[in-house]
């Protein structure tokens, strides 16, 4: 018994040190294409209300605030907060990343949201944006182009 507690921590170990490798090589070696230089990539995510939007349906038109984001994330409740208070210059879009719809309606209505919000259940949309971390604010621009992509809003919204 004592030596199968001895291998099982040692498997963690290596498990972790391997874990913690991976990130340091992704932080290095993966970096997203910098803002202003790359189109948004188009997507096609489902609303609260099941109804299937796209990035085209909805660039052209104005500016895009994206947010990508998540219930449990206590950044992004100060996001979620600080972006209900504000006036903000383009369109927010919130996408969510990974929860399903009734956990998000739920914290929608204790927090008096109203948002427009996309569901990324499997987070491919977040991939394809290069999402490391959350919060994560993006801008598009009418003809598609990604502006700004920070895990801070951006500085101009009121």
């Amino acid at each position: 018994m004592k030596g199968f507690i001895f291998c099982a921590s040692a498997r963690l170990k290596t498990v972790t040190v391997l874990f913690f490798i991976s990130l340091i090589w992704l932080a290095l070696f993966i970096q997203p294409a910098p803002a202003g230089s790359l189109k948004a990539p188009e997507f096609s995510l489902p609303d609260l209300k099941g109804e299937q939007t796209s990035l085209s349906g909805l660039a052209g038109k104005e500016k895009l605030l994206l947010l990508f984001w998540t219930t449990w994330c206590p950044h992004c409740q100060t996001a979620l907060r600080d972006l209900k208070a504000k006036k903000i210059n383009y369109r927010l879009v919130t996408i969510n990343i990974g929860e399903p719809r009734e956990r998000i309606e739920r914290f929608f209505k204790s927090n008096g949201y109203n948002f427009t919000t996309l569901l990324d259940l499997e987070g491919e949309a977040a991939a394809s944006y290069g999402v490391f971390g959350i919060p994560t604010f993006v801008i598009v621009e009418k003809d598609s182009t990604i502006t700004y992509r920070d895990n801070v809003a951006p500085s101009d919204l009121e």
